[in-house]
């Protein structure tokens, strides 16, 4: 997700900062320190875990939602 994020143009970037909320998953990756080597960490807010209502206030203000999966288990 990032690595896609960090290929659209900066006008593009401009208009959508992305979020990323939820606890740190499989694979151990620093995503700060990616969010660096991709030039993008003024554009990106990386939350970590949040609570449920958090999260809800996160969904009304989404212009969208992606969960990308690395593993689908079917």
């Amino acid at each position: 997700m990032l690595k896609a994020y960090s290929e659209l143009n900066e006008t593009t970037r401009g208009m959508a900062k992305l979020v990323i909320a939820g606890s740190s998953g499989w694979g151990g990756i620093d995503l700060r320190k990616l969010c660096d080597e991709l030039g993008i960490s003024s554009q990106v807010t990386i939350l970590g875990y949040v609570h449920t209502n958090l999260l809800i206030e996160l969904y009304k203000r989404a212009l969208f939602l992606a969960m990308p999966s690395l593993y689908e288990g079917f």
